[in-house]
C-alpha cells in the first residue's frame, strides 16, 4: 500500500515510524473523545526505498559511505550530495494521488513530516532531526512532491 491512514498503524511503528504511529494513537483517542481532528496519512518505508534510487543516488551514497569510513572532513558535503540526489528523484504518482485523495475535501494546507525508523524511539528523541515542510498545498502535486523529497532527503543530513 502506498499511503496509509495513521490510525491504521497506531500499534505498528515498523510500517512508517514511531511518529506516525503516535499520531495515529492521538488521532484515535481524540476522535473517540468526540474531538474533530484532521486525518493523518503516512507513506510506508518501502515506498521511499523504491522511489529513492538510481545511479546518482547510489553514487552519492557510495561516496558518503567512503567518507564515513575514511574521511570525516568530507562527510557533510557528501551527505549534502546525497540529499540533493534524493531531491532530484520522483515520488510515485500513485503515492501523490493517494495523499491528495486521502485528505478531506477542501484541505488547503498540510505539513509533510518525517517519521524515520531511527527517530522517536523509546528512550531516544529525534525531535528536529529531520526536516518538516509546513503549509504545503496538497492540490499542487509539484509542491507536494518537492516537500516529500525534501523530507526524504533530510534523512541523510
Amino acid at each position: 500500500q502506498s499511503v496509509v491512514p495513521v490510525v491504521e498503524i497506531a500499534e505498528v511503528p515498523q510500517i512508517a515510524g514511531s511518529k506516525a504511529a503516535s499520531s495515529g494513537k492521538l488521532e484515535g483517542m481524540a476522535t473517540k473523545a468526540g474531538f474533530k481532528v484532521p486525518p493523518g496519512l503516512a507513506v510506508p518505508f518501502g515506498v521511499m526505498a523504491h522511489a529513492v534510487s538510481g545511479a546518482a543516488v547510489q553514487s552519492a551514497v557510495d561516496a558518503l559511505q567512503k567518507a564515513l569510513d575514511k574521511d570525516p572532513l568530507s562527510i557533510a558535503p557528501c551527505a549534502q550530495a546525497v540529499r540533493h540526489a534524493v531531491e532530484e528523484c520522483r515520488v510515485p504518482e500513485m503515492v501523490l494521488k493517494s495523499l491528495v485523495t486521502g485528505l478531506p475535501k477542501g484541505t488547503a494546507r498540510v505539513a509533510v513530516r518525517s517519521s524515520a525508523n531511527s527517530e522517536d524511539l523509546e528512550g531516544v528523541s529525534g525531535a528536529g532531526l529531520h526536516d518538516s515542510v509546513l503549509g504545503v498545498d496538497p492540490n499542487n502535486t509539484d509542491d507536494l512532491e518537492r516537500a516529500v523529497l525534501r523530507v526524504w532527503g533530510s534523512m541523510f543530513t
